[in-house]
C-alpha cells in the first residue's frame, strides 16, 4: 500500500470519484433499460389496446345511429323525402364504419379478432343491400300506390336492418371486451416493470449511501482529518498561540504531506518573523510619537502627554508649567551652512539638554527650532524659571558642527497652569506669546507669560503681517540723505532710507518693523526690492542729465549671508544699467564677526565688482580698526552717539580723533553720521573727517526734493571716490 501514499491527493480523490461514477453509470443503465420496457409496454398497450378500442367505441356509435335511423323509419311513417334522408344517414354511418373497420385491421390483432372484423364487414354489406332495395321501392314510386303487402316488404326490410345493427352490436361489443382485456394484462405487465424500476432505484438509492458513507470515511482519513490538523493549528496561529502549536504529522508525500511538511516550516518562519514583527512594530510606535531627526517626543507625544497632565491636574488641584525654547537665531546657521548643518546642530542641542532635563515630565521637539518643557506639580513659579535658567546654562558652551563653532542661545516663554490657561491650545499659545516677548528683549533669556504681553506680540504679528502686504502691494517709499564735503558746498554721495506710511496705522518707524523683517525674514525681499528701486532712481537722475552720484543702500546681516546675494546684485546692477561704482553697500560691525570667512569671501566678490563697501554705525560694535582692516572696506561711518559727545568731553573727542586718524592711515574714507551742529561739524574737520551727514546739512528727502538739491548744489560730475 507504499504506492497509494506516494500518490497525489488528486489522484486518490479523482480514483474514488471515478469508482462511484463507474458504480453509478452501472446502475443507472439498469434503470434506463427498465425504464425503455416499461416505456415500450405503455407504448404497446396504447397503440394496440387503447386506439383500437376507442375506435371500437366510435364503430359501435355509428352502429347505433343506423339502429336508431331504422327504428323512426319503422315508427314514424314519415313521408317519401324523409324518408330518403333517413336512408342515406344510415348509408354514411355505414360507410364511416367500414372506414372503422379498415383502420382497426391495420393494428395487430388475433384470429378472433380477425374472424369479428368479417363478421362486421359482411353484416355491413348486408345493411347496405337492404338500404339498396328500400332506396329503389321509393325512386320508383311504388309506395304511394303499393297495396298492403308491398308495404310490409319495405319495413320488413328496415327490420333486418335492425337484426343486423343487433349482431353488429355484438360482434363490437366482442371486439371492446377483447381489447380490454389485453389492455389490462399490458397494464399488468407495466405495472410489473414499474415495481421493478423502484425496487432497482431503492437499491441504488441505499447502496450510494453506503458507498457515500464509505467514501466520506476514506476521504476523511486522507484529507479531511489532516485537513483539520492544519485548520486548528492556523486557529492556535491567529490567536497568538504559537509556543503551543505542535508539529503536524507527515504520513505521506501527496499535497497534504507537502501542505503539513511547509506549515512545519511556516511555524518556525513565524516565530522568527513574529520577533522582528514586534521589533518593527516597536519602531513604527517610536517614530509616530518621537521626533526622527533628534528622537526626541514629538508635537504628537507632547499633547497626549499635555492633555494627561492636565486631566491630572484637575484632579489633584496641582500646578504645573510649560516651557516653550526657541533657539536664536537658527535660521542663519541653515541659510550659511545649509540644512545638514543645521540638523546636526540640533541633534547636539537635543541630546545635551536631554540629559539636564532628565528629572522633567517632558523634554519635546515640537518642530524646527522648538522645544517644548513639561514640568508637573511645581509648588512655585520659580520652579519652571529654575528649569529655564539650567537649560540657558547648559547651552553657553559652544557647540562643534563641520569644523565651524557656534554659540547657541535660546528665548524661553513659560506658561503656569491654571493661571496661563487649563487647556492645551491656551496653554501652548501662552509660552509662545512669552517666548516671542523674550526675544524682543533681546533674546537668551527667559519671560513669564503675562496678559499684557499677548496685547504686545499681537502688535508685532500684525506689523508682520501688514509688512508682508506693503511689500507685496508695494506700499514703501524711499527717501535719500546727502552725504556733503566739509565745507557743505557739495553732494558727494546719498544714504537710501526705507520709510513706510501704513494707510490706517500711519508712519511706521523703520525702528519698528526691521527688527521684525529680520527676525521673520521678510528682510530678503524688502531688501531686494530696497537694493533694485534705489538702483532704478539712481540710473533715473543719470539718465535726466544729473551728474552720477554714489547712492548707499543698508545690507542686513542677514541679506550677507545669503548664499546668492552676489548674483542678486549683478543680476540688479545688469537690469537697471547702473555702473557698479555708483553703488555703494553699507554693512554694520556685527556682520564682520559672525562667520568672518565666509562673510569675507561675499565682501571681497561685491568688491571686485567695483561696488563700494562702507561699514555703518561704527563704534556700537566690535569697534577694532585691525579686525577691519582684513576686510575690503572703502569707507567708515562713526556712530551719531560718538559724534554727539565730541563737543561734551575732551575724552570722547580724543577717542574720535584718534579713530579717524587711523582710518586716514589705513586710507579710508571717514564719514560722521547725526551731524546737527556748527561745533561738531569744525572739530571732525579738523580732526580729518572727509564727508558728513546729518541734519546740519539735510533731513531725508524724498525723490523729487532730493532731485532739486542735486541740480542745485551739484554743477559738475562727481568721481564717486
Amino acid at each position: 500500500m507504499k504506492w497509494i501514499k506516494n500518490l497525489k491527493m488528486a489522484h486518490k480523490l479523482q480514483g474514488l470519484l471515478l469508482i462511484f461514477a463507474f458504480f453509478l453509470a452501472g446502475v443507472g443503465f439498469i434503470g434506463f433499460q427498465t425504464n425503455l420496457e416499461i416505456t415500450a409496454s405503455m407504448k404497446a398497450m396504447y397503440e394496440q389496446r387503447l386506439l383500437p378500442i376507442q375506435l371500437a367505441y366510435k364503430g359501435q356509435s355509428y352502429n347505433k345511429e343506423v339502429e336508431s335511423l331504422a327504428i323512426r323509419s319503422l315508427v314514424n311513417n314519415p313521408n317519401q323525402e324523409m324518408l330518403l334522408n333517413y336512408i342515406d344517414q344510415m348509408e354514411e354511418y355505414i360507410n364511416h364504419k367500414d372506414v372503422l373497420l379498415v383502420q382497426y385491421g391495420k393494428f395487430k390483432v388475433d384470429e378472433q379478432e380477425q374472424k369479428w372484423l368479417s363478421h362486421l364487414h359482411g353484416e355491413n354489406n348486408q345493411i347496405r343491400l337492404l338500404l339498396h332495395n328500400v332506396k329503389e321501392q321509393i325512386k320508383q314510386k311504388q309506395l304511394e300506390n303499393s297495396t298492403t303487402q308491398e308495404q310490409n316488404s319495405y319495413k320488413y326490410d328496415l327490420r333486418s336492418i335492425l337484426t343486423h345493427t343487433t349482431e353488429s352490436s355484438k360482434y363490437f361489443q366482442a371486439i371492446i371486451d377483447n381489447s380490454q382485456e389485453q389492455a389490462s394484462n399490458h397494464y399488468q405487465e407495466g405495472k410489473k416493470l414499474s415495481n421493478f424500476s423502484l425496487s432497482i432505484t431503492a437499491i441504488i438509492v441505499v447502496i450510494s449511501l453506503i458507498l457515500a458513507f464509505l467514501l466520506g470515511i476514506v476521504l476523511n482519513k486522507i484529507f479531511t482529518r489532516p485537513l483539520q490538523k492544519i485548520l486548528d493549528a492556523v486557529e492556535m496561529v491567529e490567536r497568538g498561540q504559537l509556543s503551543e502549536v505542535e508539529p503536524l504529522p507527515v504520513r505521506s508525500r501527496d499535497e497534504i504531506g507537502k501542505l503539513s511538511k511547509g506549515f512545519n516550516e511556516m511555524i518556525v518562519a513565524l516565530q522568527t518573523n513574529l520577533r522582528r514583527i514586534n521589533d518593527y512594530s516597536q519602531a513604527m510606535l517610536f517614530q509616530a510619537y518621537h521626533d526622527a531627526l533628534t528622537e526626541l517626543p514629538n508635537r504628537r507625544h507632547f499633547q497626549e502627554r499635555l492633555e494627561k497632565l492636565i486631566e491630572h491636574c484637575q484632579r489633584e488641584k496641582q500646578r504645573m508649567a510649560v516651557l516653550f525654547i526657541d533657539l536664536d537665531q537658527f535660521k542663519e546657521i541653515n541659510d550659511t551652512l545649509g540644512h545638514s548643518a543645521g540638523d546636526i546642530l540640533l541633534q547636539s542641542v537635543a541630546q545635551r539638554l536631554a540629559v539636564r532635563l532628565e528629572s522633567v515630565d517632558l523634554f519635546a521637539r515640537i518642530g524646527g527650532d522648538e522645544f517644548t518643557v513639561l514640568i508637573s506639580n511645581i509648588e512655585q513659579d520659580c520652579d519652571a524659571g529654575i528649569i529655564a535658567l539650567a537649560i540657558q546654562e547648559e547651552l553657553e558652551l559652544p557647540f562643534q558642527v563641520q569644523g565651524n563653532v557656534f554659540n547657541v542661545s535660546s528665548s524661553i516663554g513659560i506658561s503656569i497652569y491654571p493661571d496661563d490657561g487649563e487647556d492645551i491650545e491656551s496653554l501652548l499659545q501662552a509660552a509662545d506669546t512669552a517666548m516671542y516677548q523674550a526675544k524682543r528683549l533681546g533674546r537668551n533669556t527667559f519671560r513669564f507669560y503675562s496678559a499684557t504681553m499677548h496685547e504686545k506680540i499681537r502688535e508685532r504679528r500684525l506689523i508682520e503681517k501688514e509688512l508682508r502686504q506693503a511689500i507685496e502691494e508695494n506700499q514703501l517709499s524711499l527717501v535719500y540723505q546727502p552725504k556733503a564735503d566739509m565745507k557743505g558746498q557739495q553732494i558727494l554721495g546719498l544714504e537710501a532710507l526705507v520709510r513706510w506710511n501704513h494707510p490706517e496705522l500711519g508712519w511706521i518707524s523703520p525702528g519698528t518693523f526691521i527688527p521684525i523683517a529680520e527676525e521673520t525674514g521678510l528682510i530678503h525681499p524688502l531688501g531686494k526690492w530696497l537694493l533694485h528701486s534705489v538702483c532704478v532712481q539712481n540710473r533715473s537722475w543719470q539718465e535726466k542729465g544729473l551728474p552720477p552720484i554714489p547712492m548707499a543702500v543698508n545690507l542686513s546681516p542677514y541679506e550677507i549671508r545669503q548664499e546668492k546675494i552676489v548674483e542678486h546684485v549683478q543680476e540688479v546692477l545688469a537690469e537697471t544699467g547702473l555702473e557698479p561704482q555708483w553703488l555703494e553697500l553699507e554693512i554694520t560691525e556685527g556682520s564682520l564677526l559672525e562667520d568672518s570667512f565666509a562673510t569675507l569671501k561675499t565682501l571681497e566678490q561685491l568688491k571686485s565688482l567695483g561696488i563700494r563697501i562702507a561699514i555703518d554705525d561704527f563704534g556700537t560694535g566690535y569697534s577694532s580698526l585691525a579686525y577691519i582692516n582684513r576686510f575690503p572696506i572703502d569707507a567708515l561711518k562713526i556712530d551719531k552717539s560718538f559724534v554727539d559727545k565730541i563737543v561734551l568731553g575732551a575724552k570722547d573727542a580724543k577717542l574720535v580723533d584718534a579713530i579717524i586718524g587711523i582710518a586716514n592711515i589705513m586710507d579710508l574714507t571717514v564719514i560722521a553720521e547725526g551731524v546737527e551742529k556748527e561745533e561738531q561739524l569744525k572739530l571732525l574737520e579738523s580732526f580729518g573727517c572727509h564727508q558728513f551727514q546729518g541734519y546740519f546739512f539735510s533731513r531725508p528727502l524724498p525723490a523729487d526734493a532730493m532731485e532739486e538739491m542735486l541740480r542745485q548744489h551739484n554743477n559738475k560730475p562727481l568721481t564717486g571716490s
